[in-house]
């Protein structure tokens, strides 16, 4: 029989071993992009990544995912990537789910570790540039509302929201609420595009 303490090492071993793999296959992933140079436009991105095949969500999602806890490209870029790949419907679920699981990662990564890994993946200048907002201002209502703008930094102040220490059922009942509206917009707007 398996003592508690053991289950609980087994399965924090496991955690850590799965965790391991997906870091190693998203930096792959997006090294990948990277290197073929599919950053440059939604065009690009989107055609790059039919490549992967029935494979082409997860890599979608993934990239979405990191491009929000690593802020180095705008979202909009995968977002409309995703709908030219996928159409409005698809291409809104999987950017939706991947967009909020970054959101939710980059929030508890800035609760739980605080201001020195915050700084490094958001950037020491846009640290330094939005870090006073959770100080001069009622950090909730300025949340919610850079959430719900199109273009706003929202994976910044994902991480704001973490160091101004936001409740968590708060801080993911925003971005669940708000975040689908941007990437509705993003979606029906490229779809009105395509149409018009």
């Amino acid at each position: 029989m398996v003592s508690n303490r053991e289950l609980s090492r087994r399965i924090k071993g496991a955690a850590f071993a799965i965790s391991a793999g997906m870091f190693a296959l998203l930096a792959v992933l997006v090294f990948d992009i990277w290197r073929s140079g599919a950053l440059d436009s939604p065009q690009a991105l989107a055609g790059h990544m039919q490549r992967y095949g029935a494979m082409a969500p997860i890599a979608l999602m993934l990239l979405q995912f990191f491009q929000v806890v690593v802020p180095v490209l705008p979202g909009v870029v995968g977002c409309v990537a995703g709908v030219m790949m996928f159409g409005p419907v698809w291409g809104f679920v999987y950017n939706y789910v991947a967009v909020c699981l970054g959101s939710v990662a980059a929030y508890g990564l800035a609760y739980r570790f605080g201001d020195g890994l915050a700084s490094a993946l958001m950037g020491q200048r846009a640290y330094e540039k939005y870090v006073g907002w959770i100080r001069r201002h009622d950090f909730t209502w300025v949340f919610l509302l850079t959430i719900l703008l199109p273009l706003a930094p929202d994976d910044i102040f994902c991480y704001l929201a973490g160091l101004a220490r936001m409740k968590p059922a708060r801080a993911v009942a925003i971005l669940i609420t708000c975040k689908p509206w941007v990437i509705l917009a993003y979606s029906l707007g490229l779809q009105a595009l395509h149409l018009a």
